[in-house]
């Protein structure tokens, strides 16, 4: 028998997602898309010598990036995993270490603002910060206020260590940047780069929503590969399910996704175009959206479609047991 599902704030994550994907800049699907749902002149310049400069160069000598702008534009670029924490004293920070690959990092900036997100799997804490060479200044935090149980001591820890200046060093490894953190009060964070979604794929993407049944079947294109069975979910701005597409095969891959054929599940998740003639929605329209969606979300087959996307899981939004 099937046990009641359980929903993690779906009303709150859904109006959420749709008022941010309502602010961004659209651009049309492209037809053969499976899963469309809503998300998301130069001028001359004469100086005095009558010289003729053509308005790129002048653009870029006037947007030129200080160092200190450069190193922000970096750090946006990845997502950062804690991957070792040390006190005053070199001894490890257990707290933390243990539950390291939870603990994460990531710099925005929104507005010419710059924030800093932080958290140990429960919470995201967000701060304002500035960079200047090697020191990293961060303001006063604001949280969410869920109860983290076990994980409440080891947050306020991490928000503590997190807040006021610290010294950092970047070391470009390539595929695996590092940052070190040293607090004011000489603990040191070393973090691990994993590069985000947007930075990988060159844009933001749009949010689709997928429930996914517990068992999958065998793709039709090759009985020996197993094929996800899913159903293109639309949400409306309050976070009701408004239409569910038919179920249909998946054959792709699913970034940070484990699939459990204990458990049917609805997916929140980010869509890259892997070809950039396929164009993403941002869902500015809402009503056009929803229903290019509905027109969209009937194709019979999904095969395919793992060539010309990529999919990011976001967070699980529903978990049904099948047991």
């Amino acid at each position: 028998m099937k046990s009641a599902p359980r929903v993690v704030g779906l009303s709150v994550l859904l109006g959420t997602t749709l008022a941010i994907s309502a602010c961004s800049d659209p651009e049309q699907s492209a037809n053969n898309d499976n899963l469309a749902t809503d998300v998301d002149s130069s001028a001359e310049v004469l100086p005095d010598d009558n010289t003729t400069l053509s308005n790129t160069s002048t653009q870029s000598e006037n947007t030129k990036l200080s160092a200190d702008d450069e190193m922000i534009n970096t750090l946006i670029r990845y997502r950062w995993v804690l991957v070792d924490a040390l006190d005053d004293k070199g001894q490890p920070l257990l707290s933390l270490i243990d539950v390291k690959e939870q603990v994460t990092t990531s710099f925005n900036q929104r507005q010419s603002k710059n924030t800093l997100n932080y958290s140990v799997g429960c919470n995201t804490i967000s701060a304002g910060y500035e960079l200047k060479g090697d020191t990293l200044a961060i303001d006063n935090s604001m949280s969410t206020k869920m109860s983290c149980k076990d994980l409440d001591l080891v947050e306020n820890r991490l928000n503590a260590l997190m807040q006021g200046v610290s010294q950092v060093e970047f070391i470009d490894n390539e595929d695996s940047p590092t940052l070190t953190q040293t607090t004011d009060n000489a603990v040191t964070l070393f973090w691990r780069g994993k590069l985000t979604a947007k930075a990988k794929y060159g844009s933001k993407g749009e949010t689709v929503f997928w429930a996914i049944d517990a068992q999958s079947t065998p793709c039709t294109s090759d009985s020996k590969q197993m094929c996800l069975q899913v159903r293109p979910i639309v949400y409306n701005d309050q976070g009701i399910k408004v239409h569910e597409g038919k179920r249909v095969a998946f054959a792709g891959r699913i970034d940070g996704y484990e699939h459990d054929e204990n458990f049917e599940q609805v997916l929140r998740m980010h869509r890259y175009p892997l070809n950039p003639s396929n164009k993403l929605n941002s869902g500015n329209d809402q009503d056009s959206t929803q229903k290019d969606a509905k027109n969209n979300v009937q194709d019979s087959n999904l095969e395919s479609s793992s060539d010309d996307y990529a999919y990011v899981l976001d967070t699980i939004v529903e978990q049904t047991s099948v047991q």
